[in-house]
């Protein structure tokens, strides 16, 4: 009779956790990171391994705390022809489990990750015929370029030698469906990557992932992932116009770019002190060269307009963020950056110098600023000149405004110094919405706001007001107005 396989176990830890999988398999396993521990923690069938992550679980054991029964993990048997591995630092998308994707570089191009190279890919407008045949290799491209950016997922993926790798989900193409089955191709890419790591092929992509300049806001520890909505949606009206327009009607790829120079949930707590490092767990939001933020106290910072604060205390760090692009963009950026910091006109004309212009080109830059919104005719000088003597750092407290769309009620909370462009941009972002502005009438009392002007100029806007949000649909819009 054969001996059973050595299993590596962990001192102190529970029987079934391993530090590393053993020679041979005799179970499906899957690895957990220490970032996992705060869902462990949840979970009454694995709170027992959340203090001594890292490491490897048996995947009936978490499909049975999840609510699932064996039923896929037993065809996945059958499919691999024995036990299996799998990791979520393995997937492109991650939902349950938390993972930062690395930003990855591409033919001299930055992407927010594969998935959003892999989106980017497809053929405008899109044809199923033509991506088919291309999907895989733009997804075995995507793959090398994650690996090649991510040493701890390409060690992690080194480690797996020589078990299968599997991915049970929904998908019948790229993992395996529990009850239908699937061709697990995502898995066999990284098979494929795996071998040829393991026998020094070097077959990662020679172009290296430039060294990139860190997101003004980070995000760390458990949580970060749905955080991310609350504080992202709270930048957003923040943005220069253009750049809300360009969220609006870009790609995909385009506004995974924008957010990832402004917001990013990162693995752990690097670059922080010492004495905040401790505060990881609990999840919180760096404003980079700043102070921290609870993630537990996000909701309660921005119903009192204390995120908003902290957003406009580096207004002008924001506006620069997002204005990478160079030439007109950026030079509206500084303009409207100079005048959120409180330039007034010296300050603006200062900030088109600094772009490399001469002051006398501000009025070319209001004049495509035109063109690109003219759905809503919001020029940046006019937004930047508002902004001057009342920063919304104002000591007003926010109102909680109640909002409905297509027949239900929202609340909002906005600090009465916001535009009614800012107002609006901060409703489409806190409802999910897609679009921009252009795509939306606010209205309050059947009367529109100002797009320039601050919302408490509206009579009407007091604590409880009902403001209507609708659709533009074909109708006209009045220049100027929300």
């Amino acid at each position: 009779m054969a001996a059973p396989p050595k299993r590596t176990k962990m001192a102190g830890a529970p029987p079934e956790l391993l530090s590393e999988p053993p020679s041979a398999l005799s179970e499906p396993l899957i690895y957990l990171s220490a970032r996992q521990a705060l869902e462990c923690g949840k979970r009454a069938g694995l709170s027992r391994f959340a203090d001594h992550l890292p490491g490897w679980v048996p995947a009936t054991v978490i499909a049975e705390a999840l609510g699932f029964s064996d039923e896929g993990i037993r065809r996945a048997i059958q499919y691999t022809g024995g036990p299996y591995l799998w990791a979520t630092e393995f997937e492109n998308v991650h939902t349950l489990w938390e993972y930062a994707e690395p930003d990855i570089v591409i033919g001299g191009k930055r992407f927010a990750g594969s998935e959003a190279y892999y989106h980017s890919q497809k053929p405008v407008p899109f044809d199923d015929a033509k991506w088919q045949p291309m999907r895989v290799e733009v997804m075995r491209t995507a793959v090398r370029a994650k690996f090649a950016a991510a040493a701890d997922a390409r060690a992690l993926l080194m480690a797996t030698h020589p078990h299968p790798l599997l991915s049970i989900k929904g998908d019948c193409f790229w993992g395996f469906d529990a009850r239908h089955g699937g061709e697990n191709k995502l898995a066999e890419l990284l098979m494929e990557l795996r071998s040829e790591l393991v026998a020094g092929g070097g077959p990662l992509p020679s172009e290296a992932v430039e060294p990139s300049t860190p997101p003004l806001f980070t995000l760390s520890g458990s949580g970060s992932t749905r955080a991310m909505a609350v504080v992202w949606s709270s930048i957003l009206p923040h943005l220069p116009p253009r750049v809300q327009q360009q969220l609006a009607t870009g790609s995909e790829t385009e506004k995974l770019e924008i957010e990832a120079r402004v917001l990013k949930v990162v693995e752990d707590g690097s670059g922080m002190v010492e004495e905040e490092e401790e505060r990881i767990e609990e999840g919180v939001l760096r404003v980079i060269g700043g102070p921290c933020y609870a993630l537990a106290s996000l909701h309660g910072m921005r119903e009192r307009g204390e995120l908003d604060a902290v957003i406009v205390g580096v207004k002008a760090r924001l506006a620069a963020a997002v204005a990478s692009d160079g030439g007109a963009t950026a030079a509206a950026a500084a303009s409207f950056a100079a005048s959120a910091a409180g330039g007034g006109a010296g300050g603006a004309a200062a900030a088109s110098s600094s772009a490399g212009g001469d002051g006398k080109g501000k009025v070319e830059d209001e004049d495509e600023d035109e063109e690109a919104s003219e759905a809503h005719s919001v020029l940046e000088r006019g937004v930047g000149a508002l902004l001057r003597g009342r920063a919304l750092a104002a000591k007003a407290a926010p109102l909680a405004a109640r909002i409905e769309y297509r027949g239900q009620e929202h609340t909002v909370h906005a600090p009465p110094s916001l535009t009614g462009l800012q107002l609006k941009s901060k409703v489409i972002a806190e409802l999910g919405l897609d679009g921009g502005f252009q795509d939306y009438y606010l209205r309050l009392q059947s009367t529109a706001f100002g797009s320039r002007s601050p919302v408490s100029a509206h009579p009407g806007f007091v604590e409880g007001c009902l403001i209507m949000l609708e659709d533009v649909g074909e109708r006209p819009k009045a220049v100027g107005m929300t």
